[in-house]
């Protein structure tokens, strides 16, 4: 696949000269052999220059001997033996940042190093100018403080503070001054750095590599991405105006395993299976224009190592099996958005209804719920089942559900021009591809004007920027391989440019047409064999193609870090998955030793009953799944299912956090992280040489994966410096809730109680890096683009000791859990806050809570709509003169648990209500104190008078101070102690938050208690003609006076 891609700008650019090292004509003309012979001794494929050569005896001989001595380095035992062979045949120290400011001379390079440290010891000059005037501030008010107030202040006091009020006279005149000189200083920086960032990418672009938001990607993922959104687009078109048509579905299916066929051909060639991914190709293109855009993007995806839902479901066992899963996923699609949809806007409707004093739609609303539950969870367990089935597939590609889930991955490096590695394949060798090395052959330094091909990057120090990043990207393509060509050509060679007539019309190729032409022309020894004509021949057809097979098929790559992968799986002498599975470790690569990160266990590694800093944790790949045939042909070392640490491994840990009183404790249960990655070119050639697999908590990017050298020597370690990093594909958070939170939830969710194993929350390089790396508290729930989001320790969520934050975003369908876990502490806490919790995040929840009380929806439902969508709801349905739908709301559930014998939905609302936030209850009462209005009636319920309102809303508010007191069961505390338990604290601050929005009103809090009490006892004692409406008023009030003690004290 394409490590580069020539943009519109880069075509009509000027061909610069090569750099010095790279030889003239004039350097090669004298020394170059006669090439008009015609015979040859053999014929070899270089998979980079996609080209053959002609080779004469002393190239051969070079080439073999060449290619021999590799193999032996890459078969040594000894990982630092491989590692030393490498650097000494120059392949090593060959890459650079992919980074603006490598485009740059080197001039202009050490010129933004020096801005950048520049800027640091300024800001660092502006922050100790301020710490010391507010030092200077601090001295100067107590010393006034001191004198001003004390008479007998000493004679020595005094004339500090006259010395002090003096230099803080200057000091209000001077630091302003400096200040803004300062930042001045620092913007002029900032500045000529943002200059030179522009340069850079500048000259990046006009070279036709890949530049978007101020960052640089590789054309194959900018592909996949825009893959992506056609492919989610044309989904949508067609599950919105097309119906099941099973001709269609069959064609899609045939061309899809027809697809995964061919590429198992591919990966396994034989001259059967060659014929097969002909036929194939003859079978696509005759059908694909009937399957439609939509099902062809499924195919074109799983081309580029991508598999969607569709693709993996085609491949499922039979065809009719196939059939009726993709059938059966499209109905699913269809059923849930349209309960969607339907749900959503029932309840914009309900609440613009609510105008005309009607209540929730209950039986209607209660329909969609129940249904969108269903389909939500037929959702993800077909999710999971068909990601599960993705696994099996052969080679293994990347799973993605929902195109929005996908990131295109940025460059990580650049490759430096002069790299010595060259794959070919030559008629008559056992081995498909075989790995020669330039330095190898001889009178290489005489074609090169006695220039090594390795150069620093220094050699570019006197060039343009935009000779620079013309260089690199020939770099990062083999194609252009000037020096091998002047060098074969020197010993006698002779190139053979590819020639359309030996492809077919679909891009397949014919060796039998290639070999014609050839031995037309020349006499090669090599080709005198049939035997060895036919094999090679095969093996081409796996690695050779054009047209339209270069783009339907799973494209051999032949970038140079692709071959060196290969050239790495040389050394293996068993399937590559296996080995992996084996061999590679996986282990933390940040420091165990530090300050405590506020979780226990996360610096500290207990293992087989021991524990203590610094100790080594590794995890093997036992249970992951390799895509390792894959890496044959595209060079990327994939990895799914990664456990960090194995669920049965992981720990619980306990969180412990300031509270009122004192330092509080909380279970948080145990987590493991799933990361999906793909370790591209030398860092999965990296992990094979040296087994080891490193990971990491990289600032702003989240976990990153490493291939880090094991036990080696100091020196060594720099091998593949500045290519060890990748960024790991894509990372979910598993979750086992702590007993008591699980017993909560499940109590809200009897229909469908919580997994052991809960997937609830996705890592986001993103959030990541603008919140959670670096942030102080080890276990955070906070909100972002309007979205809950968790911060957690990655040694907490990864079991391995790693130091730094991770952050997650949480899977709507799991926000209830996150609810259970707040109400809890804050039932645990008095009702106060709690310091985990961000407000904006700790309002989001409460919305979330009142919402789900007085809608009888699911939480899940409210967390998956944008913020505004929630609050434009929560507003509607908050407002005074609807207090009688959320009274009839609740005395209808009352109602539906007298029917229920075992009175569960009593104690689900019971449980519910009792964990409820002040934020929440606070509007609730607001409500129902409201002026009653008559109830029309709606959904064959009766209407209500005025006066039938008045009672159902009063007798919902002594329901709700019920489920408060009722909580005395449970907890011992005295009602008459000096400071009030936690039932009263939760009637406190509920009563002190009666207003539409459950905020803290400015002002004596204690006033607004009682004035918000008293508003209670009035509406309480309205209407009070029968005796049932005395008993529930002297009910109320018995209730109510237990309640509010703390309240009245001292009046």
């Amino acid at each position: 696949m394409d490590d580069v891609q020539t943009s519109k700008g880069a075509e009509n650019t000027i061909e610069l000269p090569e750099p010095s090292y790279e030889c003239s004509q004039e350097s090669t003309s004298a020394e170059t052999s006669d090439c008009s012979s015609t015979n040859y001794a053999s014929l070899i494929y270089i998979t980079g220059q996609r080209c053959f050569w002609l080779l004469s005896d002393d190239a051969l001989n070079a080439i073999q001997k060449s290619s021999a001595s590799l193999s032996q380095i890459v078969k040594t035992e000894e990982v630092s033996e491989r590692i030393e062979g490498l650097k000494a045949i120059g392949i090593s120290d060959l890459f650079v940042p992919a980074h603006p400011r490598t485009f740059l001379p080197r001039m202009l390079q050490d010129e933004w190093k020096a801005a950048e440290r520049d800027r640091e010891r300024l800001e660092s000059e502006a922050a100790a100018l301020v710490d010391s005037f507010k030092e200077l501030d601090d001295e100067y008010a107590r010393l006034y403080h001191e004198v001003r107030n004390s008479p007998d202040a000493s004679k020595a006091t005094k004339q500090r503070y006259n010395d002090i009020a003096n230099t803080h006279y200057s000091a209000k005149r001077d630091v302003p001054k400096k200040h803004r000189e300062l930042r001045a200083s620092i913007h002029k920086c900032t500045k000529r750095i943002q200059e030179l960032q522009d340069m850079g990418f500048s000259a990046a672009e006009s070279a036709g590599f890949v530049v978007q938001d101020n960052t640089l990607y590789s054309p194959h993922q900018q592909k996949v991405f825009q893959l992506l959104r056609e492919y989610k687009k044309a989904k949508t078109d067609f599950l919105n105006h097309e119906l099941p048509d099973e001709a269609k579905y069959h064609t899609f299916m045939r061309l899809c395993r027809g697809h995964g066929r061919s590429v198992e051909c591919q990966l396994s060639p034989t001259k059967e299976n060659l014929v097969e991914i002909e036929e194939f190709l003859e079978e696509y293109y005759g059908h694909f224009s009937h399957i439609g855009p939509y099902l062809e993007k499924a195919i074109e995806l799983a081309s580029n190592g991508v598999a969607v839902a569709e693709y993996v479901l085609a491949n499922h066992d039979d065809i009719r099996t196939g059939l009726d899963k993709l059938s059966e996923y499209h109905q699913m699609e269809r059923d849930y958005r349209k309960v969607e949809s339907d749900l959503e806007n029932a309840v914009v409707d309900w609440a613009k209804v609510l105008g005309r004093n009607g209540p929730i739609p209950s039986v209607e609303i209660e329909q969609y719920r129940k249904k969108l539950e269903a389909h939500s969870a037929r959702m993800y367990r077909f999710q999971k089942e068909t990601e599960a089935l993705s696994r099996k597939m052969e080679p293994v590609r990347l799973f993605v559900w929902n195109p929005d889930d996908f990131a295109a991955e940025p460059f990580k490096v650049l490759m430096k021009p002069g790299m010595p590695l060259r794959e070919y394949t030559q008629i008559g060798n056992d081995k498909v591809l075989n790995h020669f090395c330039l330095n190898d052959l001889p009178g290489l330094v005489r074609h090169v004007d006695g220039v090594h091909p390795l150069p620093e990057h220094d050699v570019y120090s006197q060039e343009t920027a935009e000779h620079i990043a013309l260089s690199l990207k020939k770099a990062q393509k083999s194609e252009h391989d000037e020096i091998l060509e002047r060098v074969l050509t020197g010993l006698g060679c002779q190139k053979l440019d590819m020639d359309p007539a030996w492809f077919s019309d679909r891009g397949l190729f014919h060796p039998d047409l290639f070999y014609a032409q050839v031995q037309a022309k020349y006499s090669v020894s090599a080709l005198q064999s049939e035997e060895d004509k036919e094999k090679w021949g095969i093996n081409l057809r796996s690695v050779l193609f054009e047209k339209d097979a270069r783009k339907r098929l799973m494209v051999f790559d032949d970038s140079y870090m692709a071959q060196f992968s290969r050239y790495v799986l040389g050394g293996i002498d068993r399937d590559v998955a296996d080995y992996v599975r084996t061999n590679v470790k996986i282990s933390a690569q940040s420091s165990f030793s530090g300050p405590d990160s506020g979780v226990e266990g996360t610096t500290k590694i207990r293992e087989n009953g021991e524990q203590g800093d610094g100790m080594k944790v590794e995890y093997g790949l036992a249970s992951a799944s390799v895509g390792g045939r894959l890496t044959v042909m595209q060079g990327h070392l994939d990895l799914f299912d990664i456990r960090l640490p194995e669920p049965q491994n992981a720990r619980p840990f306990k969180v412990r956090y300031q509270t009122k009183n004192g330092l509080g404790e909380m279970h948080v249960g145990r987590f493991y992280c799933e990361l999906n990655a793909k370790l591209t070119g030398y860092v999965g050639a990296n992990v094979m040489l040296t087994g080891g697999l490193g990971i990491e908590v990289e600032n702003g990017k989240g976990l990153t994966l490493a291939g880090i050298n094991n036990g080696m020597p100091e020196g060594q370690m720099d091998a593949f410096a500045g290519a060890q990093v990748s960024v790991v594909a894509s990372t979910s958070l598993y979750w086992n809730l702590p007993d008591e939170v699980r017993k909560k939830v499940n109590y809200m969710r009897a229909h469908d109680p919580v997994e052991e194993w809960a997937c609830v929350g996705m890592l986001s390089a993103g959030l990541t890096a603008s919140w959670g790396v670096g942030y102080s508290r080890s276990f955070q729930l906070g909100m972002k683009n309007g979205k809950l989001v968790f911060v957690g320790d990655a040694g907490m969520t990864t079991g391995l000791g790693l130091k730094g934050k991770l952050a997650f975003e949480i899977d709507f369908k799991t926000v209830s859990y996150w609810m259970a876990v707040v109400q809890n502490e804050l039932h645990k806490n008095d009702y106060r806050h709690i310091e985990w919790v961000t407000p904006d995040a700790f309002d989001f929840l409460s919305m979330l809570s009142y919402l789900s009380l007085t809608t009888a929806l699911d939480a899940s439902f409210f967390a998956a709509r944008q913020l505004s969508f929630v609050q434009k709801v929560f507003d509607s349905i908050n407002k005074s003169e609807r207090a009688g739908m959320v009274a009839l709301r609740i005395d209808r559930a009352m109602e539906e648990a007298a029917k229920d014998q075992n009175d569960k939905t009593a104690v689900s609302y019971q449980e519910w209500f009792r964990g409820l936030q002040p934020e929440a209850i606070g509007p609730l009462l607001h409500n129902l104190v409201s002026e009653p209005v008559p109830y029309e009636g709606e959904d064959g319920s009766e209407p209500k008078s005025e006066e039938e309102m008045l009672r159902l809303q009063q007798s919902t508010i002594l329901q709700c101070l019920r489920w408060m007191n009722e909580a005395e069961d449970l907890l011992t505390e005295s009602y008459r102690g000096a400071e009030p338990n936690r039932v009263q604290r939760q009637f406190e601050e509920s009563v002190i938050r009666m207003n539409t929005h459950g905020k803290k009103p400015e002002g004596d809090l204690i006033l607004v208690a009682r004035n918000n009490v008293a508003r209670l006892d009035e509406f309480m004692g309205r209407g009070l003609k029968f005796r049932e409406d005395e008993i529930r008023y002297e009910e109320y009030q018995r209730v109510r006076s237990k309640l509010d003690v703390h309240i009245w004290k001292g009046v």
